[in-house]
C-alpha cells in the first residue's frame, strides 16, 4: 500500500495500515488494528481497532522501548544479512566446525583445514609423536639382563 511510515514506528502482527494514511515517528498500532486510507497518526501514540483509532499517549518508557527495539532489529537485520549472503560450502565448513568443536576435547590438535599442513608433517601422514598437543618425550629404559 502507498502509506508513510516514519522512523521508530511499531506496527504490530497482522495490522494493515492503507493507502494514503501516515503513522509519524514513535508511535505504535496494535496487531491486527486496520489504520484507514488518509489517516494520520501522530507521534508518541497508540491507535488500535477496526477501523484504527487513539487509544491512548505512549508513556515516555514505551517511547524509550520503541527506540531500543528499532536499534536492536537493524542490528539484527545485518546479522541476518550476512548469514544469508554465504555459500553452501561456507555455511557447510562452519557446521563441520561447530560439530567439530561439540565432540572434540580440547586437549587434542585442531582439526586441520584443507590445504594446511603442520611444520612437521611427514608424507601428509600426520606429525609422529604427536598425540596431545605436545611432543613426546623420549625416556630411555635401561637395558633388561637376559635370563636364561
Amino acid at each position: 500500500h502507498a502509506c508513510t511510515l516514519e522512523s521508530n514506528t511499531v506496527v504490530g502482527t497482522g495490522a494493515q495500515v492503507l493507502d494514503g494514511a501516515s503513522v509519524a515517528s514513535t508511535s505504535m498500532i496494535a496487531p491486527g488494528a486496520v489504520v484507514t486510507p488518509g489517516t494520520k497518526v501522530p507521534a508518541g501514540q497508540l491507535w488500535s481497532g477496526v477501523p484504527a483509532k487513539h487509544l491512548r499517549d505512549l508513556t515516555a518508557e514505551e517511547i524509550e522501548a520503541i527506540m531500543a527495539t528499532a536499534a536492536d532489529t537493524a542490528s539484527l537485520s545485518k546479522a541476518h544479512a550476512l548469514e544469508c549472503g554465504k555459500s553452501y560450502m561456507q555455511v557447510d565448513a562452519e557446521l563441520a566446525e561447530w560439530e567439530d568443536a561439540q565432540i572434540r576435547h580440547a586437549d587434542y590438535l585442531p582439526r586441520v583445514t584443507p590445504g594446511e599442513r603442520p611444520e612437521d608433517d611427514v608424507m601428509e601422514q600426520g606429525s609422529p609423536g604427536l598425540i596431545f598437543n605436545s611432543k613426546l618425550k623420549q625416556v630411555a629404559q635401561p637395558k633388561a639382563k637376559a635370563q636364561w
